[in-house]
């Protein structure tokens, strides 16, 4: 089993993101810690709060719960701490910091990512939209034969 501080960044993240895979919450909160790209650095988070699964490192769980209590204690700017919990919180465990605080420091870049990340987790990025048809006058209906629209995410990603 490989040590968790040895593997490279893109190892990292790709393992962080098959964990998550399936959970759209997790999968946001994952995205978030990695496109922020400072926490993941940092050998005493990932020491602490990732772990390399027993099929190895393809993947990695993020032990969210470990993770609020290190970002309580970890010497970090604001900014960085805003968005570990904002990642913790999205991810379903609770922080000590009202959201409106956590927000209120975040330069125009992290509220991209918190923005893209809270659309990922509610799943917009799936959305569909069924158009209703009608037939013979009467009112409109959906059916299997609707035509359907794959919308894009109310906010996307930013590039990278």
């Amino acid at each position: 089993m490989s040590v968790i501080t040895d593997l490279p960044a893109e190892q990292l993240h790709a393992g962080i993101r098959a964990w998550s895979r399936g959970s759209y919450p997790l999968e946001a909160a994952a995205e978030l810690l990695i496109r922020h790209d400072h926490w993941l650095r940092r050998t005493g988070f990932l020491e602490r709060c990732a772990q390399i699964s027993a099929e190895g490192p393809d993947y990695i769980a993020m032990r969210w719960a470990d993770a609020a209590a290190a970002i309580d204690t970890a010497a970090a700017s604001s900014s960085e701490r805003s968005i570990a919990l904002i990642a913790t919180a999205i991810a379903g465990h609770p922080t000590t910091d009202p959201l409106g605080h956590l927000l209120s420091g975040l330069d125009r870049t992290n509220t991209d990512l918190v923005c893209a990340a809270i659309s990922h987790a509610t799943g917009t990025h799936q959305n569909i939209e069924h158009l209703a048809t009608t037939r013979d006058g009467g009112p409109p209906v959906i059916t299997p034969d609707s035509v359907r629209l794959h919308l894009d995410p109310i906010h996307p990603w930013p590039a990278t």
